[in-house]
């Protein structure tokens, strides 16, 4: 399967794992990891996802492969993602697959 080159994920991410809630609801995040090599679209359009009771309209795509990224960990609804100083928490993950039961990659739908 051909790749599209690694010029088309240009961008830079933050990513913290949310490890719990504390007493006041806010999310007890993991130290930030930052992932290279991925591709920020944020005028992409979706229809609603019901999460946790609640109806959020993704109003981001952020797209990766491990060929430039290297290693991914396992990305959670929830999680928190920082791209250009702007928070956006995880509302999907889509694992790109294809003759593997791995992964190749990731498309990630934040809020």
């Amino acid at each position: 399967m051909r790749m599209p080159p690694k010029r088309f994920f240009p961008h830079a991410m933050i990513y913290r794992k949310k490890i719990g809630v504390t007493t006041r609801g806010e999310p007890i995040l993991e130290d930030e990891l930052v992932i290279e090599h991925v591709r920020f679209d944020d005028t992409v359009k979706f229809e609603p996802r019901d999460i946790d009771g609640k109806v959020q309209t993704p109003n981001a795509l952020i797209s990766m492969v491990k060929k430039y990224t290297g290693p991914l960990p396992e990305f959670s609804v929830a999680d928190q993602i920082e791209l250009f100083g702007k928070q956006y928490t995880i509302a999907k993950v889509v694992p790109l697959t294809a003759d593997s039961p791995d992964p190749f990659g990731y498309e990630i739908e934040v809020v």
